[in-house]
């Protein structure tokens, strides 16, 4: 081994899937979080070898960042502090492997931890914010970003010196001082990603835009470590060295010294977090689910078999990555191919990119490519045979990165098949919006070699005018409050609006021993929608009414027009929902909208549907607005029987009640009649569309039932909910509607858990429907039913 280089000294294996973040408690201890939910503690005996020695299970979504909390005033023996997409942070007393704080006040996902001199922690979150936290208690919050806060780091010293940096998706770093913004520093062109302190020079970045940076406090710019060719996600010092370190989506973590990268260690994966222990050993978590420990001293070297075991798995993933589609990377266009613009929405390209075959898809909006993530083929069909995936051989697997955080997924197609088939079907396995559908079959046309087939039996078609422009939200497509537009398939957790969750509800870390799914935590919304295509609906709808004598009034004005299209524009600019408002105007003008006949009603309840997501909206229909809503949504359900594509719309607009506090209120005072108005939405026969939508705001409403003391005592709004919930999961199993079951369930077991209906669901046959979806073959039925079972036994 070279002087100085770094060689690979432990793999630290058990957890079930990628490891997310790492920390170093000491030269001999160490812990990690990971996507399973778990916090795990690693510990080196005799002959410095690391083994498992505690996992930490509290959390019920994944687990990102880890920090320690030295000794101190708060905690004597020190702390170990979690951050979780549940949107809560727990604070674990090691000796007894138990939380002994939980600090919850965070709407969204909890991005990253640090801690103060005085042990207190600051956290950062997708809801754009920071927290500092003395105990359990939120003594600040830092509000101004326009971005969600992704990295945070506490200076030393004192208030003068001190301080605390945030790093956000609006591209800049700022310093806080006594809960004010002192200095703003800017200079990476995307996302910051990680931060860490570098005492004596200043602190480090990290960035999306595929660098670091070293900083002086005062501001400047003191060197530029460029290098990565993706994203750079965390960066670790090790001051008695001055090395630095940092982890990137490129599946490498890089050492550097001063600028320059001086080693590069390949992973198996996306390296996703690193830090160095006392001795200069780089702890990383890598995306195949291990964690890692390099070192430069030979004595603590691995075996020389477990270093070419790994060598053989990163040798494998790029020979793998050598074809695409029986086409060789090196023969298709590098990167510059990029630089011509795409010919439609949605238009897939592939590129050679540093030695692998990248996908970017075009977005007209931004008129840019967007990265997809790497392609990689199966194995070469003439050495290995034809590819399998789950048993099942296919001309061709593909490796799709979605990103949020997982490992990339299976896409197994054969040649002859249909794209739009293999795209449905392959989004709803793997729980992603069927907005992406003609992506992925562009991305299947294009890779497979094949032609663009003529749209068949399957393809969602427009219910009044048989084409397929435009259609309400597809299945699928709910997901907690995040961006109005849906992202890029390679959407990172943190930065795009993929799943994450929301914070309401009490804590029954308790009572949750051992479930997987209940109770659910924050409320879902349905926050994408098709811009261009909805506006085209509407003003087609309208061109039909005009030319109607009886219905022309309705039609849309020249003013009309344009104002509709500065609402578009508002909703669509999300990060500035903050500083808009609309004028009483637009809201009349949405009113008008939503009095169309009810052939013509469903874009304009998508357009109230969006319109509920932003938060002046909210408090106008709230307020003034009570009666419009609640009018728009009878209309809707309106007629006999009451069209599918507007009771769609109706649900979804319902549960977009719940993404602000002065809207939840009202669906909270207003619960009896909107079920009761919706009811008919579980029942059998009704479309997976519109199941989906009742089943969700079914779920909200559990949620905000057992969220306070108040509402678990509310025992007749349970009742309501719980058989709702009841009888659209019967029939959703019925039908084998997977999803609507499932949220149904979660509905149920969340009301089981903190509510006051256990003897009710009990009698309603809940037992034997729990029974029926543990045997499905679809895991996260057998887990719910299973958490179900557990509550009622």
């Amino acid at each position: 081994m070279a002087a100085d280089q770094y060689t690979l000294r432990c793999e630290l294996r058990g957890h079930e899937e990628d490891v997310r973040g790492v920390c170093v408690i000491s030269e001999s201890t160490v812990a990690t979080g990971s996507r399973d939910k778990s916090v795990r503690v690693w510990s080196s005996g005799e002959g410095g070898a690391f083994g498992l020695s505690q996992t930490l299970v509290g959390h019920t979504d994944f687990v990102g960042p880890v920090h320690w909390i030295p000794p101190g005033a708060q905690y004597a023996a020190g702390a170990l502090v979690s951050g979780s997409r549940d949107t809560r942070s727990l604070v674990w007393d090691l000796a007894t492997a138990t939380p002994i704080a939980e600090l919850a006040g965070h709407a969204y996902q909890v991005t990253s931890l640090n801690v103060t001199d005085i042990g207190d922690i600051v956290s950062g979150s997708l809801d754009k914010t920071a927290r500092v936290w003395h105990g359990a208690s939120c003594v600040a919050t830092l509000e101004g970003h326009e971005g969600p806060v992704l990295a945070v780091l506490a200076l030393p010293g004192s208030e003068a010196e001190g301080g605390i940096l945030t790093g956000s998706g609006d591209t800049h770093i700022r310093l806080w001082r006594g809960g004010k913004v002192v200095h703003t520093y800017s200079g990476h062109t995307d996302t910051v990603r990680g931060l860490a302190l570098f005492p004596g020079v200043g602190f480090v970045s990290a960035s999306h835009d595929g660098t670091a940076r070293v900083w002086a406090v005062s501001g400047e710019t003191l060197l530029h470590l460029v290098g990565h060719t993706a994203l750079v996600y965390r960066v670790a010092v090790h001051p008695p060295s001055g090395l630095i370190a940092t982890a990137s989506e490129d599946s490498t973590a890089r050492i550097w010294r001063d600028d320059a990268c001086v080693q590069t260690l390949e992973h198996p994966g996306c390296v996703w977090d690193c830090a160095f222990l006392p001795n200069g050993d780089l702890l990383t978590a890598c995306a195949d689910g291990v964690a890692r420990i390099w070192t430069t001293a030979a004595e603590r070297a691995a075996p020389a078999e477990v270093q070419e075991a790994l060598r053989s798995v990163v040798a494998a993933r790029a020979a793998a990555s050598k074809t695409v589609g029986g086409v060789k990377v090196e023969d298709l266009p590098g990167v510059e191919a990029l630089q011509e613009s795409g010919k439609k929405e949605g238009q897939t390209l592939v590129v050679r990119e540093g030695g692998v075959a990248v996908a970017y898809s075009w977005s007209a909006k931004e008129y840019q490519w967007e990265k997809v993530g790497e392609v990689v083929d199966g194995p070469d069909t003439v050495s290995a045979g034809r590819p399998t995936f789950a048993g099942t051989e296919y001309d061709f697997v593909f490796d799709v990165d979605i990103g949020d955080g997982v490992p990339p997924r299976k896409l197994p197609v054969n040649a002859d098949d249909n794209p739009y088939t293999v795209a449905d079907r392959w989004l709803l396995d793997n729980e992603l919006p069927l907005a992406y559908r003609e992506q992925i079959v562009d991305f299947i046309i294009k890779n497979t070699g094949g032609a663009q087939p003529m749209p068949m039996e399957g393809v969602i078609a427009d219910p009044f005018t048989g084409g397929n422009a435009y259609v309400p939200p597809p299945a699928g497509a709910a997901r907690t409050p995040a961006a109005a537009a849906p992202p890029p398939l390679n959407a990172d957790p943190f930065t795009g609006s993929a799943a994450t969750r929301g914070g309401a509800g009490a804590s029954t870390s308790g009572a949750t021993a051992g479930l997987v799914h209940v109770p659910k935590r924050g409320y879902l919304v349905f926050d994408s929608a098709p811009w261009d295509s909805l506006a085209k609906k509407l003003r087609e709808f309208s061109a039909g009414l005009a030319a109607q004598p009886d219905t022309a009034h309705l039609a849309l004005t020249r003013q009309d027009d344009a104002r509709l299209q500065a609402i578009v524009e508002t909703l669509q600019a999300t990060s500035r929902y903050h500083a808009s408002t609309f004028a009483a105007a637009d809201y009349a003008l949405v009113g008008k909208l939503c009095s169309w006949p009810a052939p013509q009603l469903f874009p304009a309840l998508d357009l109230l549907r969006m319109l509920l997501l932003h938060p002046d909206a909210a408090r106008h229909y709230a307020g003034p607005g009570q009666t419009a809503l609640w009018a728009a949504l009878q209309a809707a359900a309106s007629g006999a029987p009451p069209l599918p594509a507007n009771l769609v719309t109706a649900t979804r607009t319902a549960v977009n009640t719940f993404r602000h506090s002065a809207l939840q209120d009202w669906a909270a005072a207003h619960q009896t009649q909107v079920l009761d108005l919706l009811a008919d939405c579980g029942s059998a026969g009704a479309s997976k569309g519109v199941k989906l939508g009742y089943a969700t705001l079914l779920l909200n409403y559990a949620v905000r039932l057992t969220g306070s003391a108040a509402a678990q005592a509310d025992e007749d709004a349970q009742l309501q909910t719980l058989s709702g919930a009841v009888e659209l999961a019967g029939n959703a199993q019925q039908e084998a509607d997977q999803e609507a079951l499932y949220r149904a369930l979660l509905a149920i077991g969340t009301l089981i858990l903190n509510g006051k209906v256990k003897h009710v669901a009990q009698d309603l046959g809940v037992v034997k429907l729990a029974d029926g979806c543990r045997k499905s073959s679809d895991k996260k039925l057998q887990e719910v039913a299973a958490d179900i079972t557990k509550l009622l036994s």
